[in-house]
């Protein structure tokens, strides 16, 4: 019974060999060596009640084994045939292996050869998205380029469909986008900011032709004023005939460069010039920023003390801290009439004073009071 069982197997298992040596077109050793199993094979089969009889079941074994180890030797011949040879199993297993989707089709649309990742493509996709479109985005997050081809096979025309897995590319192009928008917005701030440079540069010196105007003009002033007040037997012309010289040069721009002196010290003499004494009460700046803005302040004061306060003494108070610096300008004149309104000197000190960060007020009662605060630091950054 059981060889019975064991010799249907061979046998059929030898035709199966047979029929598949014929369609591989395996060679004809193998397919009489194969044909000569199966037909041995099934002749046991059938005869395996006389052979029991006579032998004694001596020749059943022995055909067993040899027709086995055919069939078993026959299939594995044909297997290695099968996985070193190219047939349409073999072409789309290696398309459904590759990382991009291929599809081949006719004229028409019909699919011809298509592998599984260009149907999943397909499935996610309407025509359009898939054949009209350059790039497409799976669900997965992934990124196609999606390209198109006319080709001719056998005078037949054949359309290729590639889609090529292009993710890393599309995320470096994102970021280099990103990188372009970036440098776009900063390159307009730049040009925003050079143009404000520009704007405050023009500013800057404006405010110090106005400066210097006012100071040759108020000198002037101040000069003739004295001069006016003087005995006429003592009166000397040249100084006042050069300090209105200066002026005029000033409002024609006809005048040097400022060299690089102190002010603070040109306004002493100047006011000492005109008869008023200046007091300081506290240690004069060390930035010669804050001393440029301190010597525009005396220089307003001077004006106001001389042409409408009659005054001969200025006193200025000084406190410093690592923050600010704080100064308090006053004079022995005559105080206001009237609340001080801003024009002139005191409006052009105003601008340069909150040009760099500072804060300014002015009081009049009981008597004149300009009080400055800067910010240390600030006028670094003008």
């Amino acid at each position: 019974m059981i060889a019975g069982i064991v010799l249907l197997i061979i046998t059929a298992a030898a035709l199966f060999c047979l029929v598949d040596a014929y369609f591989m077109k395996m060679g004809r050793m193998f397919i009489c060596r194969t044909w000569i199993t199966a037909v041995v094979s099934a002749v046991s089969l059938s005869g395996l009640d006389g052979f029991a009889g006579d032998l004694s079941g001596a020749v059943i074994p022995a055909v067993i084994i040899c027709a086995g180890s055919l069939t078993a030797l026959s299939y594995a011949e044909m297997r290695k045939k099968r996985k070193n040879s190219i047939s349409p199993e073999t072409v789309k297993e290696s398309l459904d292996s590759l990382p991009d989707g291929v599809c081949f089709s006719t004229s028409d649309g019909e699919p011809l050869l298509i592998n599984s990742l260009m149907e999943k493509l397909n499935e996610q996709a309407t025509d359009k998205e898939l054949f009209e479109e350059k790039y497409f985005v799976l669900g997965d997050g992934r990124v196609f380029d999606v390209s198109r081809h006319d080709l001719t096979v056998g005078n037949k025309p054949v359309t290729e469909v590639i889609a090529c897995d292009v993710t890393e590319q599309h995320i470096l192009n994102q970021k280099l986008q990103n990188n372009k928008e970036r440098l776009e917005m900063i390159n307009e701030r730049l040009l925003l900011l050079r143009k404000d440079i520009k704007r405050m540069t023009r500013e800057k010196e404006t405010l110090s032709a106005y400066r210097q105007i006012h100071d040759g003009i108020g000198h002037a002033l101040l000069a003739t004023r004295v001069f006016m007040d003087e005995p006429e037997e003592s009166r000397d012309a040249g100084d006042i005939r050069m300090l209105w010289g200066r002026a005029i040069a000033l409002l024609k721009n006809e005048t040097a460069p400022e060299k690089k002196t102190d002010r603070l010290e040109q306004l002493e003499k100047a006011a000492g010039a005109v008869g008023v004494t200046i007091v300081y009460d506290g240690a004069l700046p060390e930035e010669q920023k804050l001393r440029d803005l301190l010597s525009d302040a005396l220089h307003t004061c001077l004006t106001n003390a001389v042409r409408h306060a009659s005054g001969d003494m200025m006193y200025v108070m000084i406190e410093q801290t690592d923050e600010e610096l704080l100064a308090e300008i006053t004079n022995n004149g005559e105080p206001p009439k009237d609340e001080i309104t801003e024009g002139g000197g005191l409006t052009n000190l105003r601008t340069a004073v909150e040009y760099c960060g500072g804060t300014m007020e002015v009081e009049s009662q009981p008597r004149f009071l300009l009080r400055i605060v800067f910010r240390r630091g600030m006028e670094k950054k003008i």
